[in-house]
C-alpha cells in the first residue's frame, strides 16, 4: 500500500493530501457473498485487498472515537451494518486513501449520508451485493457456530436462526459502544439505502453463483457482463471469470440458493415474517407474504 502523505493544519488538525484515481468498495451484509464478488473482480483485473471495512475496524482504530477527539480527528462516521460503530472521519479517510488507484477493499457498511459523501470525495465506486436475507441468515448462523461464537454453542439450528434474526452481538465486548444493535430487517434496510445512489452497481448473489450454486447460466453471464462494464474490464475477461467464479474463497462454505427452505422451521419462518418479511418484498425476493 502506498505511503500516506500527511501535513498538520494548526486550526483544523491533521489533513492528508488525496492521491488521484478511482477505487472500489465491494459492499454487502456479512455472508452475502462479498468474497465471491471480490474474487470475480480480481479475475477481471481489478484486485481487491483482503481487508474488510466493518465495525471491528472502527473498534481497532488508532484512536477510538470520542466526542472530545472530534475537534482534531473529525466527526463520527458510522462503520459496519449489524452494529454500526462510530469512527473519526479523518482516520477513516486515511484508511480509504491507503488504497492505491485501481484497487479495492471489501466492506460491510450500511448507508449513511456521511459515509456516502466521504466515499465520493475519495473517488470510490461501490459494488452492492444483495442476497436472499433468509439464505444469508442460514449462512451467518452456520459460520458463527463453526467458529465458536459462545452465544450459539449447544443450541439447535432453530434457536441459532432465531438469534440471528434478532441480531447477534460480537464475540468480544466492543471498545467503542456501537450506535445500535440491528436485527435482520434493520440491517438489510440500512444496506439497501445504497440502492439508487450514484456510482453504485447492484448485483445479486443468486446471479453470480450460476448453475453450480443453483442459479442460471444466462443470469450469471448477464451479471458478469454488467460488472465488466462497470469496472472497465475487457469483454474477454467475462468467460474466464465465469469459469472460475464459484467456490474457493476464504469464507465460502456451500453458496447454495434456497438453503433456507431446508433450515427454516415453522417457528423460524413465523419469526422472520414478523421481523423482516417486508424486506424480502422490498429487495425483490418475494412478491408478497405468502411464501
Amino acid at each position: 500500500m502506498q505511503r500516506l502523505r500527511m501535513r498538520v493544519c494548526a486550526n483544523n488538525g491533521p489533513t492528508i493530501e488525496p492521491p488521484a484515481g478511482e477505487r472500489l468498495l465491494v459492499n454487502g451484509v456479512a455472508k452475502s457473498g462479498t468474497h465471491l464478488l471480490t474474487k470475480i473482480a480480481g479475475l477481471m483485473g481489478y484486485p481487491v485487498f483482503p481487508f474488510c471495512l466493518a465495525a471491528d475496524k472502527a473498534q481497532r482504530a488508532a484512536a477510538p472515537w470520542s466526542r472530545a477527539g472530534e475537534a482534531c480527528l473529525g466527526p463520527a462516521v458510522a462503520v459496519g451494518v449489524e452494529r454500526p460503530t462510530p469512527m473519526h472521519g479523518l482516520l477513516l479517510r486515511q484508511v480509504l486513501r491507503a488504497v492505491p488507484p485501481g484497487r479495492g477493499i471489501n466492506a460491510h457498511c450500511g448507508y449513511s449520508p456521511a459515509l456516502r459523501d466521504l466515499l465520493a470525495e475519495e473517488g470510490f465506486r461501490l459494488l452492492l451485493l444483495l442476497r436472499d436475507p433468509r439464505d444469508t441468515l442460514v449462512s451467518l448462523a452456520g459460520y458463527l457456530a463453526r467458529h465458536g461464537h459462545p452465544a450459539l454453542q449447544g443450541l439447535s439450528l432453530e434457536a441459532q436462526l432465531l438469534l440471528a434474526i434478532d441480531g447477534i452481538a460480537p464475540m468480544h465486548p466492543p471498545r467503542v459502544q456501537p450506535l445500535m444493535q440491528r436485527n435482520a430487517a434493520q440491517s438489510w434496510r440500512a444496506m439497501a439505502g445504497w440502492m439508487g445512489q450514484p456510482e453504485v452497481l447492484v448485483l445479486r448473489f443468486e446471479d453470480l453463483v450460476g448453475p453450480e450454486g443453483g442459479g442460471s447460466a444466462t443470469a450469471q453471464a448477464r451479471a458478469l457482463t454488467a460488472l465488466a462494464g462497470f469496472l472497465g474490464a475487457a469483454e474477454e475477461t467475462v468467460g474466464p471469470a465465469r469459469a472460475q467464479a464459484f467456490g474457493g474463497t476464504r469464507t465460502f462454505h456451500q453458496g447454495r440458493i434456497g438453503a433456507w427452505r431446508e433450515a427454516f422451521t415453522p417457528v423460524v419462518k413465523a419469526r422472520f415474517h414478523a421481523v423482516a418479511g417486508e424486506e424480502l418484498i422490498r429487495l425483490g425476493y418475494e412478491g408478497g407474504a405468502d411464501w
